[in-house]
């Protein structure tokens, strides 16, 4: 079946034309839930973001993070986690005070945190995919956030596995990778 078809939906219509079943190993089931068309036939084995952003957000209302702000690569599989982000966070009355999209390996964060640091957040929410990005975003934050929570879902654990990383991270929240 289909990889990433929660990025790249051109099949469904011809699948479901068609009748077809898409067994997908990589696909998040709540990227098919909002989809068209809606009564596609579709399994997937990858695991829920909906259940990751879920322990994620929850983790942050535990510790008393009621202000965030949130970052997100701008491609469709972190919008839709930003859309997850949202939901949850109105559940438990976390107030999202901005959101910020960026190209997929962007570096530089200055102009983002000298607007960032005004809006006085709890805590950062760093749903990036690319190394590189992280890498400069923990740069900045260190200079503009250092005692703002960082958190942080998908790959984001596995960033903090790199020593590098790990000794400029610290304040962070992230989910276990592949938490579902």
């Amino acid at each position: 079946g289909p990889t990433w078809l929660d990025t790249f939906q051109a099949v469904l219509p011809l699948a479901e034309k068609k009748q077809v079943l898409l067994l997908t190993p990589s696909a998040e089931v709540t990227a098919l839930h909002h989809t068209q068309p809606q009564n596609i036939m579709a399994l997937t084995t990858y695991f829920s973001s909906s259940r990751e952003v879920h322990a994620l957000m929850q983790a942050l209302h535990q510790a008393g993070v009621r202000r965030v702000i949130g970052t997100y690569t701008e491609e469709p599989f972190f919008q839709l986690l930003k859309v997850l982000v949202e939901e949850e966070a109105k559940k438990l009355g976390i107030q999202i005070l901005e959101n910020e999209d960026f190209d997929f390996g962007n570096t530089d964060f200055n102009s983002f945190m000298t607007r960032a640091k005004r809006k006085n957040p709890e805590a950062i929410l760093l749903l990036q995919t690319e190394e590189g990005t992280v890498r400069s975003f923990l740069r900045a934050r260190k200079q503009y956030f250092p005692e703002v929570i960082l958190a942080g879902c998908q790959d984001f654990e596995g960033f903090l596995r790199i020593p590098e990383l790990r000794a400029i991270a610290h304040h962070v929240t992230a989910t276990p990778g592949g938490l579902g």
